[in-house]
C-alpha cells in the first residue's frame, strides 16, 4: 500500500532551447499597367492586377517538431478577367516530410503528406467576397484515403 508522498511520478524532460527556420516569398511575374496600388510584400496577398508565384520552405528542430521539413508553392493573382479587377485566384501545392518516430508504425503514420488547393475569390463589392475552394489532402495516416473538400466562404468587411 502506498503511503502519502509515495507513488509513481512522471517527469517530463525539458530542453533549454529549440529553433525553426523558414523562407517565404511572393513575386509578381506580370502586372497590368498602370500599377496604382503599392506592393504589399508582408501579407503575400496580391494587391495589383497581375499574376505571380509564391513559395515557402521550412524546417525545425527534430526534438520538438514531428515535421522534418515542409515546402509549398504555387501561382496566384488578381484581376485577370476584364472588369473583375478585385477577384483573386490561386493554385498551390504542399509537401510535408514527417519524422519516423518509434510509434509511427504502430500508429499507421506515413513518412509524408501532401495536398493541393485551388480557389477563386469573387469580389461582389469592395467589402463583400465569395470564395470557392477545392482542396485535395493526402492523409498522413495509412488507413485513411485522400480527402477532397469543396468549400464556399462568404466574407464581409466592416
Amino acid at each position: 500500500m502506498l503511503q502519502p508522498g509515495q507513488g509513481v511520478s512522471l517527469v517530463v524532460p525539458k530542453k533549454g532551447s529549440t529553433w525553426a527556420a523558414y523562407w517565404s516569398g511572393w513575386q509578381y511575374l506580370y502586372t497590368a499597367p498602370p500599377g496604382t496600388r503599392p506592393l504589399e510584400q508582408i501579407s503575400g496577398e496580391p494587391r495589383q492586377r497581375g499574376i505571380g508565384v509564391f513559395a515557402r520552405f521550412g524546417f525545425a528542430d527534430k526534438d520538438t517538431n514531428p515535421t522534418e521539413w515542409a515546402v509549398s508553392g504555387g501561382i496566384g493573382g488578381r484581376g485577370l478577367i476584364p472588369s473583375r479587377d478585385n477577384d483573386c485566384f490561386g493554385v498551390g501545392y504542399y509537401y510535408n516530410s514527417i519524422q519516423t518516430l518509434r510509434l509511427s508504425g504502430l500508429l499507421g503514420i506515413k513518412d509524408s503528406t501532401q495536398g493541393l488547393e485551388c480557389f477563386y475569390n469573387i469580389a461582389i463589392t469592395p467589402a463583400a467576397h465569395l470564395t470557392l475552394d477545392l482542396q485535395v489532402v493526402n492523409s498522413p495516416q495509412k488507413r485513411l484515403e485522400t480527402a477532397t473538400v469543396l468549400g464556399l466562404r462568404a466574407t464581409l468587411e466592416f
